[in-house]
């Protein structure tokens, strides 16, 4: 069964709501307890395709805050093929592909236009066209890049390969602009990670945020740790039964994927790691 899905934020808002939390250092806690209890429920949202541009930085393109696998990567209008440069020196290279100068050009639009809509009233005949136009170019794009990334058609003078570290690819472009299409974990306009919009499934999350608050040291005038330990077991189990479970694979995927999202989320906070 598919969902609909809702910010974290909406969920970690309703737990200080309804338990009168009153520390504002809490969220980006709760948003690393909204992770552990999804992978303990073993479903999350599904990834979604994503297209954005990248700046290389001496022959790095480095990985988006969220990714989680690669489509392709694009240059100059020609799709990066993989694999060490050794086996490219003295082929030449290909004409420019239409199709993904055509993905890059419609990128460009589409970016011009979230920063007109940003500025145009609501609810008014301007502002649907423009929503309009919008859904059709990102129709556009998710068609182009769903056909690019099943092409084999290649460049051979720009590649790209893994890099050791773990955190980006190497690649024989020293720097510029590259377009990457990758999997990633949903999140809203401000970046919160979405979530299931389902009752078991916000309750059992709802739930396990209160516990770690109450592991934390708060004392609730009614529910203990003890109590709130009790009612998110209850959750849990209601919340595993109405959706799949994960792999043990998938889980570690998703908690990796997650945690990333994070720090990236928290750079130079220097308070990741607060509890």
């Amino acid at each position: 069964m598919l969902y609909k899905t809702i910010s974290s934020k909406a969920v970690i808002g309703e737990v200080i709501s309804r338990f009168g939390i009153s520390d504002a250092n809490i969220e980006l806690d709760a948003l690393e307890w909204v992770g552990y209890a999804i992978a303990l429920i073993g479903t999350h949202a599904n990834f979604v395709n994503v297209i954005e541009e990248v700046e290389v930085d001496f022959f790095k393109i480095p990985y988006p805050c969220n990714f989680y696998q690669l489509n392709f990567i694009a240059y100059n209008g020609q799709k990066l093929k993989y694999g060490s440069g050794n086996s490219y020196i003295n082929q030449g290279s290909y004409s420019d592909d239409p199709l993904v100068v055509d993905l890059i050009k419609s990128i460009f639009v589409k970016n011009e236009l979230a920063g007109v809509i940003e500025t145009t009233q609501d609810c008014t005949p301007e502002a649907e066209d423009l929503m309009n136009k919008q859904d059709a170019l990102n129709l556009k794009i998710a068609s182009l890049a769903s056909f690019i990334e099943s092409s084999n058609s290649c460049s051979q003078e720009y590649w790209y390969s893994n890099n050791e570290s773990g955190n980006c690819y190497d690649t024989s472009i020293e720097c510029g602009t590259a377009i990457i299409s990758y999997k990633a974990y949903p999140v809203d306009k401000e970046g919160y990670p979405l979530i299931l919009d389902e009752v078991k499934y916000k309750l059992a999350l709802e739930w396990y945020i209160f516990r770690c608050i109450c592991e934390r040291g708060y004392r609730h005038p009614v529910i203990d740790y003890g109590m709130a330990d009790q009612k998110f077991n209850i959750a849990l189990q209601q919340a595993r039964n109405e959706h799949l479970k994960m792999t043990h694979d998938e889980v570690d995927d998703f908690t990796e994927n997650w945690t990333n999202m994070l720090r990236e989320r928290d750079r130079g906070n220097g308070n990741y790691y607060s509890n």
